[in-house]
């Protein structure tokens, strides 16, 4: 039986690297990153970001922890979160488990920069075999039938997270 026991927790996060600095800039909005865990307190995120702030243009699945978020070139900072919680069954859990699996080892994934770079004006578009942070979330989230998306997943920043997932926090 699918019982609804289990969650996914999405957080948005303020990430204090340049480009999270330009994006929120640019976006007048105060969260740049999206991650999400199995774990209530976030103690193991799954996301698609760059692999070092000083190469913001090498990046594919990262496994996170909340340390990640505020400490930044040996400083502390203090990071805004918001965070979402998404009942799902065995089944949609065990299929978000076996995704990441054949995303993480897939190793001709790659970011999806042209879509990042453009986000602003073209709104996000689909290239096969790359992601961004907010399309990696939103592919997980297509799992969980309960969840329904207010355009193309691969279309979703983390602006539009934070109005679309109001009903979960």
């Amino acid at each position: 039986m699918n019982s609804l026991n289990n969650f996914v927790y999405v957080a948005l996060v303020e990430m204090h690297t340049l480009a999270g600095g330009l994006l929120r800039f640019f976006t007048r909005f105060p969260y740049s990153h999206i991650t999400f865990s199995f774990y209530e307190n976030l103690e193991s995120c799954h996301a698609v970001q760059t692999l070092n702030e000083h190469t913001p243009l090498i990046a594919n699945y990262v496994n996170e922890n909340p340390s990640y978020y505020v400490i930044n070139n040996n400083k502390q900072k203090k990071v805004r979160i918001a965070k979402y919680k998404i009942p799902l069954t065995e089944e949609e859990k065990k299929n978000i488990e076996e995704f990441i699996n054949e995303y993480r080892n897939d190793t001709e994934y790659l970011y999806n920069m042209f879509s990042a770079g453009t986000s602003l004006v073209l709104g996000g578009f689909r290239i096969h075999k790359t992601m961004i942070c907010g399309e990696f979330v939103a592919k997980i989230l297509t799992f969980i039938s309960s969840v329904k998306f207010p355009k193309p997943y691969y279309k979703m920043f983390p602006k539009d997270f934070y109005k679309f997932l109001v009903e979960y926090k």
